[in-house]
C-alpha cells in the first residue's frame, strides 16, 4: 500500500470519528431532559402467543424524559457516594422517682386513719390522708390508707406502698 493511500485512509478515519463524535454530542444536547416523567408510548403486541397464555397481551414501552431546566453539567461531583442512613432518635425512658419512705404500720379509724412512715434518715413519722409524705411535693400526697398499704398520689400516677413484715 502506498504512503499516500495510507494517509488518505487515516484522514478518512479521523474525520469520520470526529463526525460521529459531533453527532453524538449534538444528539445528547438536543434530547429534552425531563426526569421522573414516564410516558407510555404506543402499545406493542407480543408476536408469539401460546394456548396456555391465551391471546397476545399488549406491552407498553416506557420512555424517560429529563427536565432541561436542571443543569446536570453544574452538579458537584464531590457529593457523597450514597445517602447516609436516617438518624434514629433514641427514646428516653424516664424512670419514676423512688419512694423515699417505707410503711411500718397503719391505724384505721372511720375518720382518722393514720400511717407510720419511716423516712430515709430513719425517723418514723405519723401521717394522715392528705398529708405530704415528705417536705417535697414531688414525692406525693397520701390519698388512701388501708390495713396493709398506703396509696400515694404523685405526678406520674398513683403508687401503692405495702407494709413489710407484720402489721
Amino acid at each position: 500500500m502506498k504512503l499516500q493511500t495510507r494517509r488518505q485512509l487515516l484522514n478518512f478515519a479521523t474525520l469520520s470519528s470526529l463526525a460521529l463524535t459531533g453527532a453524538v454530542v449534538w444528539g445528547a444536547l438536543s434530547i429534552d431532559l425531563q426526569p421522573n416523567k414516564l410516558e407510555p408510548s404506543k402499545p406493542l403486541t407480543q408476536s408469539l402467543s401460546t394456548k396456555k397464555n391465551g391471546p397476545a397481551k399488549p406491552i407498553t414501552a416506557v420512555s424517560l424524559q429529563f427536565d432541561s431546566k436542571q443543569s446536570y453539567w453544574t452538579r458537584s461531583l464531590r457529593g457523597p457516594l450514597y445517602d447516609p442512613p436516617p438518624v434514629v432518635k433514641k427514646k428516653i425512658v424516664k424512670k419514676p422517682r423512688p419512694i423515699p419512705v417505707t410503711l411500718k404500720g397503719t391505724i384505721l379509724e372511720p375518720d382518722n386513719s393514720q400511717a407510720f412512715l419511716q423516712q430515709a434518715n430513719g425517723k418514723v413519722v405519723l401521717k394522715r390522708i392528705g398529708d405530704l409524705i415528705t417536705a417535697d411535693e414531688r414525692d406525693g400526697i397520701i390519698v388512701e390508707i388501708t390495713a396493709s398499704e398506703v396509696v400515694i398520689e404523685r405526678e406520674d400516677g398513683q403508687v401503692r406502698v405495702a407494709v413489710k413484715g407484720p402489721n
